[in-house]
């Protein structure tokens, strides 16, 4: 008796068909597409790419960017610097990254770059550069009560003749961020 080969003459296997695995948003083409389903021979050129919202992330720190026009770049960055930051610029708001504004190809301008400190990159900088108000005078008004000041700065950053797009490191009103100081600072004197 003559062994015989189980596997003479039976055609070849064929390859196992591989599993698509992709860390892209593959939801567009199936549900389960993400989850290791097979694909088969399925050309990434018909994978829907994520919608571009236009925001962008600091490239140094990664927060999320704040969109700011070119006038609060070119009031705020020495003149060579400024021409380097392209167009959109984001204005990276983390108070101890060194990147101040970036644009969309991750070119940088630094705290080195400005023309003064701006805050929140400087605590003692002026939170709002149009009128000077600073942080410690918003403290100073959270603990006393005392909110004149305060007040006064703020109907004027809501008034027409306010030129915060120019002044303001972020190219807005500083409303929301004095308002937050305050709130901060009167929470830190409660929990005391």
């Amino acid at each position: 008796m003559t062994a015989t080969d189980p596997t003479a003459g039976a055609p070849e296997p064929r390859p196992a068909r591989q599993t698509f695995r992709s860390p892209h948003n593959l939801a567009a083409c199936s549900p389960r597409a993400g989850k290791g389903i097979k694909l088969g021979g399925m050309n990434k050129a018909f994978v829907r790419e994520p919608d571009d919202t236009g925001q962008r992330n600091c490239p140094r720190c990664g927060s999320l960017g704040i969109a700011v026009g070119p006038a609060a770049i070119d009031g705020h960055l020495l003149p060579d610097r400024a021409r380097s930051v392209g167009r959109p610029a984001f204005f990276c708001p983390l108070p101890t990254c060194e990147v101040v504004y970036f644009d969309e190809f991750e070119r940088a301008a630094t705290t080195a770059d400005l023309r003064a400190p701006v805050y929140p990159k400087d605590p003692a900088a002026p939170v709002c550069s149009c009128h000077g108000l600073t942080r410690d005078e918003i403290e100073e008004a959270a603990r006393t009560g005392d909110l004149t000041r305060v007040r006064e700065i703020i109907a004027q950053a809501k008034s027409p003749s306010a030129r915060c797009a120019e002044l303001s490191p972020l190219g807005r009103d500083c409303v929301a961020e004095v308002q937050r100081c305050f709130m901060r600072s009167r929470s830190s004197q409660q929990a005391d």
